[in-house]
């Protein structure tokens, strides 16, 4: 069964989507496993219960204000649940940046105290709520809109920074990303619909969200590995194993194509193929054989 619920969009191959579909689901085996017998107290329990219908009034309070103050609060009380749920606190600061410093909801640091992880919020003016997160603008400390958007602003002023932080938690009343800096130059990201993830109530959307934005998954625990990191190694191990199989695999279709077209030429039109030995022949059937496989990947 595939981990990848509705609602999870895999933008740009931040995972190969072979691996999100076949092979994710058993690498979070060990993590679930310890879930159940945290049972309530598991994130993805409590991400179910912050997920709920208090989820969906906060967002409709906050669609229903126009004011942008009372929004920025508003927006706080809808993510902060979630936020915690996933074993974050918001610690509202300013994130001093080469560029211009940026209002930040939380700041999470390495042991040398540079930025690991920043959260920080796409807060939707009035007019602007079906704007996706990266179209909006972040705000300054004064409250108003910056200049760029949030996916300039990532680009030349967050990852541009002398010590940028390697993750990004872009927070929205709708939608969350997940951004990793090594990635973010083929704008790969996760991205999570909470509406589309929490409306159905499936135990499989909150475990998704749970295990690849929770802090337990991103944030190293006394010097071990980060899980997402573990699960990076996992998805380009598997993806190169795919690799393998499909070159293996077209090499024994282009032999099948080249040894019928010699069965036809001998048994069918006759042709005395072996007493051609100047290489011609084989030449032509692998040249004819591959492109004969490749028109048929075009149509596949």
């Amino acid at each position: 069964m595939s981990l990848t619920p509705a609602g999870l969009t895999n933008a740009n191959g931040f995972y190969s989507q072979h691996y999100l579909d076949d092979i994710l689901e058993r690498d979070l085996k060990a993590l679930f496993d310890r879930w159940k017998e945290q049972a309530s107290q598991s994130p993805a329990a409590r991400l179910r219960s912050a997920g709920g219908a208090a989820y969906f009034r906060a967002r409709e309070r906050f669609l229903a204000e126009r004011k942008t103050a009372e929004r920025q609060a508003l927006l706080t009380d809808l993510i902060e649940p979630l936020l915690v749920a996933l074993g974050y606190q918001l610690a509202p600061q300013t994130l001093e940046l080469a560029q211009g410093d940026l209002p930040v909801l939380a700041v999470y640091r390495d042991a040398k105290e540079h930025p690991l992880l920043v959260i920080a919020a796409a807060l939707a003016l009035a007019g602007e709520e079906d704007s996706a997160a990266l179209e909006l603008h972040p705000l300054m400390a004064d409250g108003s809109p910056g200049k760029l958007n949030w996916e300039d602003t990532l680009t030349k002023t967050l990852f541009a920074d002398d010590t940028p932080p390697r993750w990004v938690l872009l927070v929205h009343h709708a939608e969350w990303l997940l951004i990793e800096r090594a990635k973010w130059g083929r704008k790969a990201l996760l991205r999570f619909d909470l509406p589309e993830l929490f409306g159905p109530r499936d135990e499989r959307a909150f475990r998704t969200m749970a295990a690849l934005a929770g802090a337990e998954s991103i944030l190293p625990q006394g010097g071990a590995t980060a899980l997402l990191d573990t699960l990076e190694d996992s998805s380009h191990k598997h993806a190169f194993e795919v690799s393998t199989d499909l070159k293996y695999a077209l090499r024994e279709s282009i032999e099948l194509i080249a040894n019928e077209a010699i069965r036809y030429k001998r048994e069918v039109a006759k042709e005395k193929l072996y007493d051609r030995t100047d290489g011609a022949l084989a030449e032509q059937l692998s040249r004819e054989a591959l492109r004969f496989m490749y028109r048929l990947l075009f149509l596949f």
